[in-house]
C-alpha cells in the first residue's frame, strides 16, 4: 500500500510502479519521435510545442521542465537499448 503525500491512498505499489514506468516510456518515445521530425538537436521548446501541443498555458512551465530533463536523458544515453528498461 502506497501513503501519498496527496490524493487517494494507492492499494498496490507494483501495479503503480508499473502504470509509472509505461507512462514513461510513452513519453520518451514521444520525444523521440519529435525529435526524428524536428532533428537529434531540436530546442527544448521545439519539442515542448511538438510533444505538450494541446496543453494548457498555466502548466506550460512544467511541460518545458519536463522536456528539458528527457532530452538530458535521452541525449546522455549511448545505447538504443531501453534506458529504462
Amino acid at each position: 500500500t502506497v501513503l501519498p503525500a496527496h490524493g487517494p491512498v494507492l492499494p498496490d505499489l507494483s501495479e503503480i510502479c508499473r502504470k509509472y514506468l509505461e507512462h514513461r516510456r510513452g513519453r520518451l518515445e514521444q520525444i523521440r519521435a519529435a525529435l526524428e521530425r524536428l532533428g537529434a538537436d531540436a530546442s527544448v521548446q521545439a519539442v515542448t510545442d511538438y510533444v505538450y501541443n494541446d496543453v494548457d498555458a498555466a502548466v506550460r512551465g512544467a511541460a518545458v521542465s519536463s522536456v528539458a530533463a528527457q532530452l538530458d536523458f535521452l541525449r546522455s544515453w549511448d545505447s538504443p537499448a531501453d534506458p529504462i528498461g
